[in-house]
């Protein structure tokens, strides 16, 4: 987590500096200093101007879509993605299918100590997933 993109350990590392500069009666001191000067910072109105400014500029790009319409053509895209995404998984299951059944014809001839650890070993290295057992029956039939 970081606060005013300061990390922790660098926090601890400035802590450690002023407790070393300015020693530990001052520390105390200026720490409440510190204290009060943030919060006069955060009751001004100078404060309060630069965040509803900070706000309004991060709403720019939802106004933006929102105004132009093409948060409806956003949805569209997004609704177009994932129909392709599962033609694709689809079309990836019925190749790995594929070729999960030619290897499988192919071992035939292979000894069947070998031939198990080549079918256990099968999608080891694969980069999809192996197919449902129920959806390499159906395709067998």
């Amino acid at each position: 987590m970081k606060i005013f993109n300061i990390s922790p350990l660098e926090l601890i590392f400035i802590l450690i500096v002023a407790l070393i500069i300015l020693g530990p009666k001052d520390m105390v001191k200026a720490g409440a200093q510190l204290g009060r000067f943030v919060r006069k910072v955060v009751k001004s109105p100078i404060w309060r101007s630069i965040v509803s400014t900070s706000n309004e500029i991060r709403e720019i790009p939802k106004k933006i879509v929102s105004d132009t319409g093409l948060d409806e053509d956003l949805k569209e895209l997004e609704k177009a993605s994932k129909v392709i995404g599962s033609d694709v998984r689809k079309e990836m299951g019925v190749i790995s299918n594929a070729i999960e059944k030619d290897v499988k014809n192919n071992l035939q001839d292979v000894p069947v100590d070998l031939k198990k650890d080549i079918e256990n070993n099968l999608y080891e290295k694969a980069v999809i997933p192996p197919p449902d057992k129920s959806s390499v029956q159906d395709s067998n039939k």
